[in-house]
């Protein structure tokens, strides 16, 4: 079972929650191999090896520089790594923003009335999946309707 975000952005490091719940071949361990492919290119992936029955975080990070198109998360489950062929695969398209900025802005009531005055109560800018502290002047432009 693969649990994983359903929307990634480039540059973002993310997880994927991987578990296997049941050892069907006893003797030998199993390899998860988890990766984003567009087309044919693959553009991450990691590799976890499950000797027991258990649940285990796999990290990937989407390049910078990748664009925006028709992404997969495809899930592969082998014996050996090498040698044998899949025992289970998966792909599930994933949506993907090449955009690396997010502003999200919280005021102290949820609905105003006309003439009300808003008051700002947060104000976060995420860059790059970083958070940055820093001084900004903030417009509110007020004249949406005229006047």
């Amino acid at each position: 079972m693969i649990t994983a975000p359903r929307r990634i952005r480039a540059g973002q490091m993310f997880q994927v929650f991987a578990t296997i719940l049941r050892m069907e071949y006893h003797e030998n361990a199993i390899s998860v191999r988890v990766s984003i492919v567009e087309s044919d290119k693959e553009y991450t992936s990691s590799i976890l090896k499950f000797e027991r029955p258990s649940s285990r975080l796999m990290q990937l990070q989407m390049p910078s520089n990748a664009e925006a198109g028709n992404y997969k998360l495809r899930v592969e489950g082998r014996l050996d790594e090498l040698v044998s062929g899949n025992i289970f695969f998966n792909e599930t398209e994933i949506e993907f923003t090449p955009k690396h900025a997010s502003i999200f802005i919280q005021m102290s009531k949820p609905i105003y009335r006309q003439e009300q005055l808003g008051i700002l109560e947060k104000l976060i800018f995420i860059c790059n999946s970083s958070h940055y502290f820093f001084g900004t002047d903030i417009c509110l432009n007020s004249d949406l309707y005229g006047p």
